[in-house]
C-alpha cells in the first residue's frame, strides 16, 4: 500500500455516508473539487509574492487549461492525482511563506504537511525532504531570528521522521520486513524494466502483468501474499541487474525522454470488436497474453503495439479457427490506436506535460531575473525530485499529471517575462500620437 492517506479519506467518506455508496462517491468527488479549487488559490497567492504578481491570472488560465487537458484524470476517476496536486501546491505555498518569515502558524502547517506526506506519496515525500534540506542549507527566512528558524527546521524534520517511522513500523508489523514507505517498489521496477518491452508503462502492461488485473500475476500475488511476492521480484531484479544492467539504462533514457521531451501514449487497450470468435480461440489468445484475461463482457487487445509480423508469428502455432478474422480485427484496432497516438490532441497533451515545462525550466535558468526567484527554484526542485524515482523505476502519465500545478508556475514565469517585455511596447504603440 502506497497511499494510506487517500485510503483513509475514502474510508472516512464511506463511514460518514456509507448508508448509500452513491452518496459516499459524491462526497469524495466534492472533497476532490474543493481540493482542486484550493490548489489554484494557493498557486495564485504564491504568485502574488513575485515581481510578476500583476500577471497572476495568467497562471489561473494556464492551470485551468492543463486541468481541462487532463480532465479524464481529475473529473472521471478516483485516483489520488488530485490529492498529490493539492499537497504539492501546499508544499510550495508554505515554503514560500516560510522564506518571508518563520511564523508559528506557518510552522504548524508545515508540520502537518510533513506528517501527511509520508502517508500520501513516497515521491512527494522525497521531494519535500530534499527541498526542505535545501531550504535549511541555502534559504533565508525573512526577518526571523536564527533561533526561530532552527526551531522550525528541527520541528519539521522531527515530525517528518516520526510519520515515516510510524509507517515503517506498520509495514514491519504487516510484512515482517523493513519497508520505509513504498512496499511494492521492486515489483514496479521489474514490471517496467523486464516485463514491459520498452520500459514505458502502458495500460496493456498493467492488464497482462500487474496483480490489479485478473491474470497470472494476481494468482501469484494471492498465493504468496505481498511481502513474499515483492521479495521474489526484488531477487529477480538484482539477478537481472548483475547479469546485464544495460536494458535498465536504456529504459531509463526512454523514460527520461517521455518525462521531459514527449510523453508516451499509455492508453493502448482497445476492445476486441469481433464478437464471434470461438471460445477456444479466445482462450488461446489469453494464454499467449495477446488479449486481456479479464472476464468482462468486453475483451481488450493487449498486443496492438507489436509489429504485424511479430503478431502473426505468435498466433501461427495456435491453430486458430478464425485466424483471418482475428488478424483483421487486430489490424483494424492497431490502425485506430496509431491514429489516436498521432491525433493532435494526444500530441498536444504529450508536449504540455513534458517538453513545455522542461523548456520553461531551461529558459528560467538562463534568464537571471527568473533564476533568482525563490518560487522558481523551489518549483523546479520539487518538480525534478518528484519525477526522478519514476524516471529511474517506472513512469507513465498518471505519475506526471499531479504536477500540473508546478507546470502552471513554470509557464507563468516565462509567459510573464514575455508579457513584461513586449506588452508595454504594444500598449504604447496603440496610444494616439499628438
Amino acid at each position: 500500500m502506497d497511499a494510506p492517506l487517500y485510503v483513509l479519506l475514502l474510508a472516512v467518506a464511506f463511514y460518514l455516508f456509507g448508508v448509500k455508496t452513491v452518496t459516499a462517491m459524491w462526497a469524495i468527488f466534492l472533497i476532490k473539487y474543493i481540493a482542486l479549487a484550493a490548489a489554484l488559490y494557493l498557486l495564485l497567492s504564491t504568485a502574488s509574492r513575485t515581481p510578476y504578481a500583476k500577471y497572476r491570472y495568467v497562471l489561473a488560465f494556464v492551470f485551468i487549461v492543463l486541468m481541462y487537458v487532463n480532465r479524464d484524470a481529475y473529473f472521471k476517476g478516483l485516483h489520488d492525482d488530485w490529492l498529490i496536486l493539492f499537497l504539492a501546491c501546499s508544499m510550495l505555498s508554505l515554503f514560500i511563506a516560510h522564506s518571508h518569515g518563520a511564523s508559528k502558524a506557518n510552522t504548524i502547517l508545515l508540520g502537518a504537511l510533513a506528517f501527511l506526506l509520508p502517508l500520501a506519496s513516497p515521491a512527494l515525500s522525497a521531494a519535500f525532504l530534499l527541498t526542505w534540506t535545501g531550504v535549511i542549507l541555502f534559504g533565508t527566512s525573512g526577518d526571523s531570528s536564527i533561533n526561530s528558524r532552527w526551531q522550525a527546521y528541527l520541528v519539521i524534520l522531527i515530525v517528518f521522521a516520526t510519520s515515516t517511522l510510524l509507517w515503517t513500523y506498520r509495514n514491519y508489523q504487516v510484512f515482517g520486513t523493513f519497508i520505509p514507505l513504498k512496499s511494492n517498489f521492486w515489483f514496479d521496477f521489474y514490471q517496467a524494466n523486464y516485463l514491459d518491452e520498452d520500459g514505458l508503462l502502458t495500460n496493456s502492461t498493467f492488464a497482462v502483468f500487474h496483480p490489479i488485473a485478473r491474470n497470472d500475476m494476481q494468482e501469484e500475488y494471492f498465493l504468496e501474499k505481498e511481502a513474499q511476492f515483492v521479495d521474489h521480484y526484488k531477487i529477480l531484479s538484482f539477478e537481472q541487474l548483475r547479469a546485464d544492467p544495460s536494458p535498465v539504462f536504456r529504459n531509463i533514457s526512454r523514460r527520461a525522454m517521455s518525462a521531459f521531451v514527449f510523453m508516451h501514449y499509455s492508453e493502448d487497450l482497445l476492445p476486441v470488436i469481433e464478437d464471434v470468435f470461438p471460445a477456444e480461440d479466445i482462450e488461446k489468445l489469453r494464454d499467449k497474453k495477446l488479449i486481456s484475461a479479464h472476464e468482462f463482457p468486453t475483451l481488450y487487445w493487449t498486443s496492438l503495439t507489436l509489429p504485424e509480423e511479430e503478431f502473426g508469428r505468435r498466433i501461427q502455432p495456435l491453430a486458430l479457427e478464425s485466424e483471418s478474422t482475428i488478424m483483421q480485427d487486430w489490424r483494424e484496432q492497431g490502425d485506430l490506436l496509431m491514429s489516436r497516438r498521432r491525433d493532435w490532441k494526444s500530441v498536444s497533451k504529450s508536449l504540455l506535460l513534458s517538453l513545455i515545462p522542461f523548456l520553461c525550466i531551461v529558459c528560467g535558468l538562463i534568464v537571471e531575473r527568473i533564476r533568482k526567484e525563490p518560487l522558481f527554484i523551489l518549483t523546479i526542485s520539487i518538480y525534478l525530485t518528484y519525477l526522478s524515482p519514476y524516471v529511474l523505476a517506472a513512469h507513465y502519465r498518471r505519475y506526471q499529471a499531479p504536477l500540473i500545478g508546478l507546470h502552471s508556475i513554470l509557464m507563468f514565469f516565462i509567459i510573464s517575462l514575455v508579457l513584461d517585455r513586449f506588452l508595454p511596447r504594444y500598449i504604447s504603440a496603440l496610444k494616439p500620437k499628438h
